[in-house]
């Protein structure tokens, strides 16, 4: 679950989160000047790696964010603060791509996310 500071992919799959779908389709795919449109080449078969963690960061922000202060509120999202998270994300894939099995559903979770997006 993503918590404050907490993530434990043994009870929530991070891949699986709608809420991280939803920002990536929003953020990477909609639009005339969606990331996807403007460097083709890097979205064209998935969604990167770093994109799914960057999202996953966003969403983990959020969430610590409304913990600390009870309602949706803006919220810096600034390096100093949530590099940590990120690089831990980009480890967490590194070990989720060791396995066949899970970088075999990761990816197919990419691709879909991606051909969602067109």
């Amino acid at each position: 679950m993503l918590l404050i500071g907490v993530f434990s992919p043994r009870e929530y799959g991070l891949p699986t989160l709608p809420a991280l779908a939803g920002l990536i389709l929003h953020f990477f795919y909609t639009g005339l000047s969606a990331l996807s449109s403007l460097f083709p080449e890097v979205f064209a078969q998935e969604v990167p790696k770093p994109i799914m963690c960057l999202a996953a960061t966003v969403l983990h922000a959020a969430i610590e964010e409304y913990a600390i202060m009870g309602s949706q509120q803006d919220c810096q999202f600034e390096s100093s603060t949530y590099s940590k998270v990120f690089i831990q994300l980009m480890a967490m894939q590194a070990k989720i791509d060791s396995n066949h099995k899970h970088a075999m559903m990761t990816w197919v979770l990419r691709i879909g996310w991606e051909t969602t997006g067109r």
